[in-house]
């Protein structure tokens, strides 16, 4: 049996919101082939289209419920980006809680590398969505 992940209560509300809100809105076309590749062909610090790509983490710093909490300001229209109203992988920790076991990502490792990818054969976004539902039911509030 799996030792269950210590989350917070924080962190089981936000893994919520992304299994069901966040995530489903991100367009299944606009999703980064490797999810550890961030945007930045971007001009603006705007919120993501339909015709921008972004791995989970690009995604989840423009969920505006996420984006507070990280701690980024919102952008001014046609803002450039900026160093440090960016998100990083520690700011996907804080939403989610710890991102490795094993040193395994717990939703950003390369395909093949996850716990939940053993004879999973979808998309990148379902990869993903697969990921989310793992996690939740592997974690339990601390």
């Amino acid at each position: 049996m799996t030792n269950k992940i210590l989350v917070t209560k924080k962190q089981r509300a936000n893994l919520l919101d992304a299994i069901i809100r966040m995530w489903p809105s991100v367009p299944e076309a606009n999703v980064v082939h490797y999810l550890s590749t961030w945007r930045g062909k971007e001009p603006a610090m705007q919120v993501p289209t339909c015709g921008t790509t972004a791995c989970f983490g690009g995604w989840c710093e423009w969920w505006p419920p996420f984006r507070k909490q990280i701690g980024l300001r919102a952008p001014k229209s046609g803002e450039k980006l900026v160093y440090g109203n960016q998100a990083g992988w520690h700011d996907i920790t804080r939403l989610f809680g710890p991102m490795t076991e094993d040193n395994v990502d717990r939703l950003l490792a390369p395909r093949g590398c996850h716990p939940s990818d053993l004879g999973f054969s979808g998309t990148d976004h379902a990869l993903v969505a697969n990921r989310l539902q793992w996690l939740f039911h592997n974690s339990v509030v601390a």
